[in-house]
């Protein structure tokens, strides 16, 4: 069981964090992989399945539930939600380092399919470390890279 002092909060039964610097939001895919997290108070970016993005500010319920813009939902649920409608959602500012790529790209390349061996180069400079450590937002960028390449 919890030592967490159950509240009602938009309607859910919840056992938030007592320490609210400890109060993280996980977001996950429909098989509980976690694929980022978010402080209470971050927003989110949705890309819908027609391009349409929407930015959502979120708010910590518990562990297991968040508030995105004016709704409540059990992490999974949104998760499935998302998924079955086709749209994706990323950090607010994890989704400015993808687009910053992706219209360099777009410049460098306009109306044309960008080469293998640019998108290696990308790839090589975004996976070395400085200090010992990624650039900010570099895992999804890596991620992106690698994906565009597998399609070329």
């Amino acid at each position: 069981m919890t030592d967490r002092e159950p509240v009602n909060i938009m309607g859910v039964i919840a056992f938030p964090n007592p320490d609210k610097d400890q109060r993280v939001i996980r977001f996950i895919d429909s098989e509980y992989h976690t694929l980022f997290t978010i402080k209470d108070g971050e927003s989110i970016v949705i890309t819908r399945f027609d391009g349409e993005k929407m930015a959502f500010p979120c708010k910590y319920i518990d562990d297991c539930h968040v508030c995105i813009g004016n709704s409540a939902y059990h992490i999974c649920e949104f998760a499935e939600m998302q998924e079955r409608s086709g749209n994706t959602y990323l950090k607010e500012n994890r989704k400015a380092a993808l687009d910053a790529v992706k219209q360099a790209l777009h410049d460098k390349f306009p109306g044309k399919k960008v080469p293998k061996q640019q998108l290696e180069r990308m790839l090589k400079q975004f996976q070395a470390k400085t200090n010992g450590r990624y650039a900010e937002f570099s895992g999804v960028i890596i991620w992106y890279l690698k994906r565009q390449i597998a399609r070329v």
